[in-house]
């Protein structure tokens, strides 16, 4: 019987997403790239689902029609699937470490647009490239990668998904939020201009249409 070895398999495993980035760039089939997206991090997958999943909830229900052609949301759903595409991309496997990361591994998590956009340039069209490039972005100043003070609208719905699905979600280092806690921490946010107040009401009527309660920890939901 021939020995384990965890490098080749390592070896193995780079190849295939070699492969399968090539595949992706010749066809532009947002499929393949979902499901390498799928293959390095699952947790991320689901995340991006969940994501698409709100801003789809949002733009249906807007009470002013949505401002964006059939086209122009389609692209906008696209790029919520992958906005995080990036963090399949990460060393270290950071995305499923059981503790709050260090200054050094926040420094190298946060180049997760730039390697998404690495990935995607090209492939699908510009509003799918600003979300996966700009969705950190904040019109303070203070978002990264590039610190712009002008972003899309529709990358500041994917941030409402996005903050707020992460509020909601469980993570091993703290506990989740409610979704009328997780409002209320998003109406910090934008009384803080972490967030444009742009979407705030739509992420209002959001919660009251699909307020739950979320387990407080992993102990809840097992007893």
């Amino acid at each position: 019987m021939g020995s384990f070895n965890k490098r080749s398999m390592k070896g193995d495993k780079n190849k295939l997403i070699s492969i399968n980035i090539d595949k992706i760039k010749e066809q532009k089939d947002i499929k393949l790239l979902l499901q390498l997206l799928r293959l390095q991090d699952e947790e991320t997958y689901n995340h991006c689902v969940r994501v698409a999943n709100i801003v789809y909830d949002i733009i249906i229900h807007m009470e002013d029609s949505s401002p964006w052609n059939e086209k122009e949301v389609k692209s906008i759903l696209q790029g919520a699937l992958i906005f995080d595409i990036g963090k399949a991309f990460l060393p270290f496997n950071l995305t499923s470490l059981s503790r709050e990361l260090s200054d050094f591994e926040i420094e190298i998590m946060k180049t997760h647009p730039t390697l998404g956009y690495e990935i995607i340039h090209d492939v699908f069209d510009e509003i799918v490239e600003k979300i996966v490039l700009m969705h950190h972005e904040y019109e303070n100043g203070k978002g990264y990668p590039f610190g712009l003070t002008q972003i899309p609208d529709y990358v500041k719905l994917i941030q409402y998904a996005d903050t707020f699905d992460s509020l909601t979600s469980y993570h091993p280092y703290r506990n989740s939020y409610t979704y009328k806690e997780a409002l209320a921490i998003i109406q910090d946010m934008v009384s803080e201009s972490n967030l444009d107040y742009i979407y705030l009401e739509d992420m209002k009527r959001f919660v009251e249409r699909n307020e739950v309660i979320i387990p407080k920890s992993r102990e809840n939901i097992v007893n």
